[in-house]
């Protein structure tokens, strides 16, 4: 739970994003549709560029941190930051990870039934 608070309010929109897309590629794998298959990448990108933008969000919030600290401090506030700001993106990998083997199921699946079935 820490890791998750460590990132900040975007893991919340990366998380749902993210279970979105899962769920979506789950579907997908289990019935093949071009439809599932685009809903899925669509939602799995806007959850990826969330965790990017979580970082940037997080580097600029360290910066503007480290230039009002007394200068003993400044590598310590730095460090807090920047390590904040990379756990956006971590989170935001680890959830594509677990996604695109799912997603690459029903693209396969999905091949293998139009090669058995050539006039559906």
């Amino acid at each position: 739970m820490h890791f998750f608070l460590e990132g900040g309010w975007p893991m919340y929109p990366i998380t749902m994003l993210g279970v979105v897309a899962i769920g979506l590629a789950i579907a997908h794998a289990a019935s093949p549709a071009r439809s599932l298959f685009w809903a899925s990448l669509g939602v799995e990108l806007g959850g990826l560029f969330m965790g990017i933008s979580g970082t940037v969000l997080g580097l600029v919030h360290s910066f503007a941190a480290v230039a009002g600290v007394e200068p003993e401090m400044k590598s310590r506030a730095l460090a807090q930051g920047i390590t904040e700001s990379m756990t956006c993106t971590t989170f935001a990998l680890a959830l594509a990870i677990v996604w695109l083997p799912l997603l690459l199921t029903g693209v396969f699946r999905g091949r293998s039934r139009a090669r058995a079935n050539p006039t559906k």
